[in-house]
């Protein structure tokens, strides 16, 4: 009788504390980004409105996927932003995992494969009038646009793949079934 009830509860504790630890991995994360953006200050603020905002207090103590899918987004996002400022291939292959790590929390991530595409796009489009670039060729931007795709895409296609213990891999598209139509 209570000791199944205790054995249940402290599952339930355990994995309330797994996202509640998550929890205070995002904040760091967005403390750790606001302060390289703006300073500390402002990374306080950004601290605050994070770890007070009445959807991260309700979701950091329940065993849903909702508050890993935010973090994951949250730190491919910025693997993105560092991406974005530094092309070396160490932050490309970063940002290309944790855009793999979003999809293993949550499959509704897939939408971050054209956002990253059309972020990077629109961050290269605003450099590209303000430095000497308007030089570079149409064609050499879009196949350096096809390799960072096709990299992000095998590096994330592995990502998930080891996520799910290589479970099916070489199974042929046609035999999953989807849930979404439009998937």
């Amino acid at each position: 009788g209570n000791d199944r009830l205790i054995r249940i509860g402290s599952r339930f504790y355990l994995a309330r504390s797994v996202t509640i630890l998550f929890s205070c991995l995002v904040a760091f994360l967005v403390f750790y980004w606001a302060r390289k953006l703006y300073s500390f200050i402002p990374a306080v603020f950004s601290l605050l409105l994070y770890v007070l905002d009445p959807n991260i207090i309700a979701h950091s103590q329940l065993v849903t996927t909702d508050l890993y899918v935010t973090g994951s987004i949250a730190f491919a996002f910025f693997r993105l932003w560092k991406f974005a400022n530094d092309r070396s291939w160490q932050n490309g292959l970063w940002c290309a995992f944790a855009l793999g790590v979003s999809q293993l929390a949550k499959y509704t991530a897939i939408v971050l494969f054209p956002l990253f595409l059309i972020a990077l796009l629109a961050f290269d489009l605003s450099k590209w009038g303000r430095e000497a670039r308007g030089n570079e060729s149409v064609g050499i931007l879009t196949l350096r646009y096809v390799k960072i795709s096709a990299v992000a895409a095998l590096v994330s296609i592995i990502v998930i793949n080891a996520g799910f213990l290589f479970n099916r891999t070489f199974t042929p598209f046609g035999e999953f079934t989807f849930r979404s139509k439009v998937f």
